[in-house]
C-alpha cells in the first residue's frame, strides 16, 4: 500500500516538475520513474499562449492593397505574377470599380512579356465589355500598337484609324495619328 502512495505521489510531483529535470530524468533512463501522462503534452495542453491581434481590414481595403501588390509586381517586371494576382482580383471582386483596369493590366503585362496574342485578347476584352471605361480607348489604341510590333500593318492601320475615329481630340488618338504618319512615312501602308 506504501508503494502506491509513494507512486502517485511522484507521479504529481513529476507533473509538477520543470520540464528539465524531467528530460534529465528521461535521459538516464531510471525505470522505476515512469509517468502514465506524456509531461510535453501535459504541460503544453496548460500553457496559455498568447494570441496575436491582426488589426481587420475591410474588404475595401483589402481590394486596394491586392490591386497595388499585382501593379507593383507589373512595375517589378514579374508580369506571370502580376497576371496571377490581377486574376485573383478579378476572382475575388467581380463587381469592383477597378475590373476593366485589372483587364487592361494583364493585356499589358502580355504585351510587356510579348505575348501578343493574348495582350489582344485582353485588350478586346476591355473594348467589348467595358466600352465606356477609360481603359477602352487606351485599350483600342495598344491593340494597334499590338499589331505594329507584330508586323500585321493592315491590322496596325485599321485598328489606329479606329482610334481616330472613335475618341477624336484625345491623347489616344493623337498618338494613333503620329503612329499613322510614321507608317506612311515608312511605306508600310502600302503593304496592307
Amino acid at each position: 500500500m506504501h508503494n502506491k502512495i509513494a507512486a502517485t505521489i511522484l507521479s504529481i510531483m513529476l507533473c509538477l516538475m520543470p520540464l528539465q529535470v524531467y528530460a534529465a530524468l528521461e535521459e538516464q533512463r531510471i525505470p522505476w520513474i515512469k509517468p502514465s501522462i506524456d509531461l510535453h503534452t501535459l504541460l503544453k495542453a496548460h500553457t496559455p499562449t498568447q494570441k496575436t491581434v491582426t488589426p481587420e481590414i475591410s474588404s475595401a481595403e483589402a481590394e486596394k492593397q491586392l490591386f497595388h501588390k499585382a501593379f507593383k509586381e507589373l512595375k517589378n517586371a514579374e508580369f506571370d505574377k502580376a497576371i496571377s494576382l490581377y486574376r485573383e482580383f478579378l476572382e475575388a471582386y467581380p463587381d469592383s470599380k477597378r475590373v476593366s483596369a485589372c483587364h487592361y493590366w494583364i493585356a499589358e503585362a502580355n504585351y510587356l512579356s510579348k505575348d501578343y496574342g493574348a495582350a489582344l485578347e485582353s485588350y478586346a476584352h476591355v473594348m467589348i465589355y467595358y466600352p465606356s471605361s477609360l481603359e477602352a480607348k487606351q485599350a483600342a489604341l495598344k491593340s494597334g500598337i499590338t499589331f505594329y510590333s507584330m508586323g500585321n500593318w493592315a491590322r496596325s492601320h485599321k485598328s489606329l484609324k479606329h482610334v481616330t475615329s472613335s475618341y477624336p481630340n484625345t491623347v489616344e488618338a493623337d498618338k494613333a495619328k503620329k503612329l499613322l504618319k510614321e507608317m506612311s512615312q515608312k511605306g508600310l501602308l502600302a503593304q496592307k
